[in-house]
């Protein structure tokens, strides 16, 4: 075996055994080796690899002093690979994370200003752009972005690699493909197919990220928030080794360019860097001994710590993408999937569009927004069913006046073509639910009529399956793993039409317990208008009244062991009555703290109207309330009167009724018949008394038994 294979080999082995020894400290950052290891273990694998660094190797020596303003354009498709439908990261994180790599790869970053000043003249701009390709390899417009529920391949592992990209690819010689799947087992951040898959292995070839380290702005989990786990695997798909390649191999101007990285400007590095160290030198250079380049994307330190290429990563770089992934760059592929178009050279526009609210009420405002490339200077809308249904704005609004679901077509135009685009049933404008609306989360998704949001593309709300306060499911905020302080994730409900209710109650059953030094907040809000305002009507903190399980919890995250974990709270939403416009809003505001657990969401109201300008001229009240095996109304009356009691549930369904003639002034008390009693479930019903001298109604509660 030659020199080179044997050098290969010992670094995978003493790379991945340093890795090893660091994992109880930092998860693996990158899986890449971990595939190279196995290509270098069989003998075409080492060929391949061979062949491969002799390649770029004699390019780079031809080229190390060349000088180019080439930009570098490379489609880029993202598959994501989620284990529910609403799973994260979301488009936004996505597109910032692309903006990342354009940074980094361009040396554009803000944060080369940290850069150590033995390294500031050495930072390399590849030069290279990413763009999402706004064209399918069928010449359908896309956003760039798929995405696949399949939970099975969403917790990945990367020995069913092939598996799981077989179920979305694209063309991997004109497009960057980068999967995200919600996990990758072994506490890996994500890897990279070596420019070599390409030919060897082409159904393989493109870059893999755990979801949980995708973007920036609250997107990604720190210390790996800032999207540079992208930078770091995208930099292998372009034929970097990592800085610690070999270990101290390659230290002098004879052998570092065939040796460790084979990258001569890159100082050799014993082992991996996690954190952020301090200046070090692991490694003795001649004729010149430098630091280590801790600051390197290739190395493993923390997001805010590696910040930089250098001009020999570039050259290297750029060696691939002129030998190897040379059409994914050329005039002929960018004008396929329209990239690389500006106002300065246009191509002919691909139509695409999106819209700040696809569910919405009757006569609400949703504003279009034009994506289109091209770019596009003309644009001709058409709204079946909307008010205008014609726009020549780049930008219109639009209203809706009746229920139903509604295409909205765009054609894009500039003087070299147009293109035309319809989204199907793309706006749904509901029809308003009347109480009860009962939410229970026993279904197999998450319920369609509740709106999520989730501005991070990160944690959310998502469907608990092993307990529920009254079934076998509930809905859950995973706050014990979630980072993203002060982050507030959404549940909204269906539109309520409440216009012609006497009192409305709003119910749910709440589990949580407080993690030591943390504080998450839950917040109930109420709209009117569909939710164009709110109205803040209840807050909890884990500082206060959040927990309903005693204690701090200190290692292990929270989860209900049983329904007696939950505690039913009750909101008075009788101020909002009239409304027939009216939603309901939770919103979890995460604070490291732990998880959050709600179930039998119910909205309810007592039929009919009272007079509100009179009140009654008698009392009533039930005892016990809460009750368990039975309980009594204690009235009071003034004069002699008939009176009627009936006791309703929630969807305003008599249960019981019964009619006392002539009762006398004073005090009484009236029983509730045991059968009836032992006939009710937990939960809670309406008291009705009706008389002459008013009408009085009252919750009653039933205790689990």
């Amino acid at each position: 075996m030659k020199t080179f294979h044997k050098i290969l080999f010992v670094s995978f082995i003493l790379s991945l055994g340093s890795i090893a020894a660091l994992k109880a400290q930092r998860p693996a950052r990158c899986g890449t080796d971990i595939l190279l290891q196995k290509e270098i273990s069989i003998p075409e694998g080492r060929q391949r690899i061979e062949a491969f660094n002799s390649q770029i190797r004699n390019w780079v020596r031809h080229n190390s002093n060349r000088t180019t303003s080439t930009t570098y354009i490379i489609p880029t498709v993202v598959h994501v690979i989620q284990e529910s439908a609403t799973d994260y990261p979301s488009d936004v994180c996505i597109h910032n994370q692309i903006d990342i790599l354009n940074e980094d790869f361009s040396a554009s970053n803000a944060d080369t200003a940290l850069v150590p000043s033995e390294f500031e003249s050495i930072i390399g701009n590849a030069g290279i752009e990413f763009c999402l390709a706004s064209v399918d390899p069928q010449g359908n417009p896309s956003t760039g972005i798929v995405r696949i529920v399949d939970s099975t391949n969403a917790n990945h592992s990367m020995s069913n690699q092939s598996q799981m990209k077989a179920l979305s690819q694209w063309d991997p010689n004109r497009f960057l493909n980068i999967w995200i799947t919600k996990t990758i087992s072994g506490d890996i951040l994500g890897y990279a197919t070596f420019p070599t898959t390409l030919n060897s292995n082409p159904s393989l070839d493109g870059v893999v990220l755990n979801g949980e380290y995708v973007g920036r702005n609250g997107c990604g989990s720190a210390p790996y928030d800032l999207g540079r786990t992208a930078t770091h695997e995208v930099g292998h798909w372009l034929g970097l080794y990592h800085t610690f390649q070999g270990q101290c191999a390659g230290t002098s101007q004879v052998d570092c360019a065939s040796s460790g990285d084979e990258v001569c400007d890159t100082p050799p590095t014993f082992d991996p860097n996690f954190g952020c160290p301090t200046e070090q030198n692991t490694c003795t250079e001649t004729p010149i001994d430098q630091n280590d380049n801790t600051h390197n994307y290739m190395d493993y330190g923390d997001d805010n710590c590696i910040l930089m290429f250098t001009e020999g990563q570039v050259t290297r770089m750029q060696g691939v993408l002129t030998n190897i992934r040379s059409n994914l760059w050329s005039q002929a592929n960018l004008a396929s999937v329209n990239c690389g178009c500006s106002a300065a050279t246009p191509c002919s526009p691909t139509a695409n569009f999106t819209a700040d609210n696809t569910i919405a009420c009757t006569n609400q405002i949703i504003n279009f927004f034009d994506l289109s490339s091209g770019p596009a200077t003309g644009w001709n809308w058409n709204f079946p069913g909307g008010s205008p249904p014609t726009s020549t704005l780049e930008n219109p609004s639009v209203v809706y006046s009746a229920p139903g679901t509604y295409d909205v077509t765009l054609t894009s135009a500039n003087n070299l073509g147009s293109n035309t685009v319809t989204l199907a049933t793309y706006i749904t404008i509901d029809s308003p639910s009347f109480p009860p609306v009962q939410e229970d989360f026993e279904s197999a998704t998450l319920p369609v009529n509740w709106q999520f949001s989730n501005p991070d593309g990160s944690t959310t709300w998502d469907l608990f399956t092993n307990i529920g306060s009254s079934g076998t499911q509930c809905v859950w905020m995973d706050n014990w793993d979630y980072h993203s302080n002060g982050t507030e994730d959404e549940m909204i409900s269906t539109i309520i039409d409440m216009s012609n209710y006497a009192t409305g109650e709003l119910t749910f059953d709440l589990s949580h317990q407080r993690a030591s030094f943390s504080y998450d907040t839950l917040e109930v809000w109420v709209s009117m208008d569909c939710g164009s305002t709110w109205t803040k009507e209840w807050e909890a903190t884990s500082s206060d009244s959040l927990a309903t399980i005693s204690g701090i919890g200190f290692a292990t995250p929270f989860t209900p062991t049983s329904s007696a974990d939950f505690v039913t709270k009750v909101i008075d939403i009788s101020p909002y009555l009239g409304s027939d416009q009216m939603k309901i809003k939770f919103v979890c505001r995460a604070g490291s703290g732990n998880s959050l657990y709600l179930d039998n969401i119910n909205i309810s109201a007592l039929v009919g109207r009272t007079d509100r300008g009179k009140g009654p001229l008698w009392n009533m009240d039930v005892v016990p309330n809460p009750f368990q095996n039975e309980f009594s109304v204690h009235y009071s009356l003034p004069s002699k009167t008939d009176l009627n009691f009936r006791l309703l549930d929630l969807s305003g369904r008599t249960i019981y009724a019964t009619d006392l003639h002539n009762q006398v002034p004073g005090h009484h008390t009236f029983d509730f018949p045991g059968d009836v009693v032992d006939q009710l479930s937990a939960g809670f019903y309406y008291l009705l008394g009706s008389s002459e001298l008013g009408n009085i109604s009252r919750k009653v509660v039933r205790l689990k038994y």
